[in-house]
């Protein structure tokens, strides 16, 4: 069984079928969710495709394995909130800002939402 070659665009990815938008969460933290996060953006590149990572938390572990691919979202606290509640939009301007490019130059992204955000994520991005 031969493969048919993919077809490479003008950003160096090649044209492939994997999904431009891709979350990875649930409400509980500590279950692998950036573990399935590595596999699915390792998997992308397996097939030529350089995927983008947004992570909804702030941890240190996808930025250390994707220097420069992974843009990080930190929620707004409930103080934050009680001062102003547009500082939530704020907050998530870095995840509109990706979209904005995943949809212009059509490169998939991989989105890791925490555990304690996944609630905040949500409301906020679907």
């Amino acid at each position: 069984m031969n493969a048919k070659p993919q077809k490479k665009r003008a950003d160096g990815n090649r044209a492939s079928s994997a999904p431009l938008l891709t979350f990875v969460g649930s409400d509980k933290g500590g279950i692998g969710k950036s573990f399935i996060t590595t596999v699915i953006t390792d998997l992308m590149e397996v097939t030529g495709t350089v995927a983008h990572i947004v992570q909804v938390d702030d941890q240190d572990r996808l930025p250390a394995l994707y220097p420069g691919r992974v843009t990080t979202v930190v929620p707004a606290s409930l103080d934050d909130l009680r001062r102003d509640p547009a500082f939530i939009v704020a907050a998530f301007d870095p995840f509109y800002a990706a979209v904005e490019v995943m949809m212009q130059e059509r490169v998939p992204l991989v989105v890791d939402v925490g555990g304690p955000q996944q609630t905040v994520a949500s409301a906020h991005v679907v």
